[in-house]
Parts: C-alpha cells; structure tokens; sequence
C-alpha cells in the first residue's frame, strides 16, 4: 500500500475512533476486534475496551 495512502486511512481511522469513543456511539465490545490495529493507529490514545476517549474540554 502507497505509504500516503495508509498515513490517511490511519488518520481517517483515528478520528472515527476518537468521536465514537468520545460521544459512545458504539459499545466497547464492538471495538475489540480492533483492538491491535487501534494501539497500532491510536498510541497516544487510552485502551479502546474502556468507555471514554480522553476529551478535548478537559480543563473547562
């Protein structure tokens, strides 16, 4: 795969886990397939079988 490519399927990936974890769209078990590829895509994010995505409005 075209390393531009993956860079923005990656990005794109990132943010579909960041606003579905944040707003718990989707239950966590529905995530755990994808638990290698997240940690993989996600390292500065927390574990994806727990709740919540780390927030944007902390501090607020």
């Amino acid at each position: 795969m075209c390393p531009l490519l993956e860079a923005h399927v990656n990005t794109c990936y990132k943010h579909f886990y960041y606003f579905v974890t944040e707003f718990d769209l989707i239950n966590s078990k529905e995530l755990e397939p994808l638990v290698e590829m997240t940690a993989k895509v996600c390292k500065d994010s927390i574990s994806p079988t727990q709740n919540t995505a780390p927030s944007s409005n902390q501090g607020r």
